[in-house]
């Protein structure tokens, strides 16, 4: 018998390249994947917009709570503002008060000073009148 040989050929297979299967699959559903942004793009504004409007909410109520804060505050000024007023007219009242019991009191000085001038005039003339009289007791006394 004859004997057959077998000769293998080896036959190279074209490798497939991941990339080749990827760019395919994108050539294949490019229209799926450009829906597929555009939806999420639009859930993306939606769901900014949802968002804005509880935003807005949100500063509405600081602006009304701090417009509150700044009402007490202009209160508690206006407050304090008589206060004050009330303060410097009871200062300018004794100020008042004092300068007229200052002027009574340094006229009361001076009319003293005056009467104890004139005191101590009759004083002196007094002691000298005494002094004559004296030498008259004394006088008639030797005589």
């Amino acid at each position: 018998m004859e004997q057959k040989k077998v000769v293998k050929k080896v036959v190279k297979k074209p490798v497939e390249v991941k990339e080749n299967k990827f760019l395919d699959t994108l050539k294949k559903n490019w229209k799926n994947i450009v829906l597929i942004l555009l939806v999420l793009f639009s859930f993306s504004k939606c769901t900014s917009s949802c968002s804005r409007g509880k935003q807005i909410d949100r500063l509405n109520y600081q602006i009304v709570q701090m417009d509150s804060v700044i009402t007490a505050q202009g209160i508690a000024f206006d407050k304090q503002s008589i206060e004050l007023e009330g303060a410097k007219t009871s200062i300018d009242n004794y100020k008042g008060i004092a300068t007229g019991n200052q002027n009574e009191l340094i006229n009361k000085v001076n009319e003293l000073s005056e009467e104890n001038k004139k005191l101590n005039s009759e004083t002196i003339k007094l002691r000298k009148k005494i002094k004559e009289l004296e030498q008259e007791i004394s006088d008639v006394s030797n005589n």
